[in-house]
């Protein structure tokens, strides 16, 4: 049985906010180890989800498209993607051990320290990634729904 209209827009509003409260905790809790302004961590972490969902996308979709190389082939364009991802992750470890260390030093091991930080790090992100994904199909629907309504259609002249 297929759902109704207002079913499935209640349920991508629903994605919207619920990925908002809860990327709005996570930058309040970052902002609160940092000591940086809340704003300026929430508009950082936002933009963040949306570049990697937005690279996600572009590579599962050159992945799915791509008819060059034998089935399993890992191509340049994949590892590209890979570091790209490796890059931001590891970039965000530096910055909270950084951040950490100023202000309150905790592990004279500093390799101690980033290795708890990386794992702490990277149980962030998977548990966040259920809530990019909703957060992403829901604004990307929410795009379509804005492109496909008559007054927007009249603005760029198409009917």
């Amino acid at each position: 049985m297929k759902p109704s209209e207002s079913t499935r827009r209640r349920r991508l509003w629903g994605q919207f906010f619920v990925g908002l409260v809860y990327f709005s905790l996570l930058a309040a809790i970052v902002s609160e180890i940092t000591e940086h302004p809340y704003v300026f961590v929430w508009f950082g972490l936002l933009a963040a989800v949306a570049i990697c969902a937005g690279l996600a996308l572009t590579w599962a979709t050159l992945w799915a498209l791509r008819d060059d190389g034998r089935l399993g082939q890992f191509g340049i364009g994949s590892l590209l993607f890979l570091t790209v991802f490796a890059a931001m992750f590891f970039g965000l470890v530096r910055w909270l051990d950084d951040a950490i260390e100023r202000t309150a030093p905790t592990l004279h091991d500093q390799g101690l320290q980033f290795s708890v930080v990386a794992v702490g790090v990277l149980l962030m992100l998977l548990m966040s990634i259920p809530y990019a994904i909703g957060l992403t199909e829901s604004v990307i629907w929410l795009a379509v729904w804005v492109l496909r309504h008559p007054m927007v259609r009249r603005l760029f002249g198409r009917q």
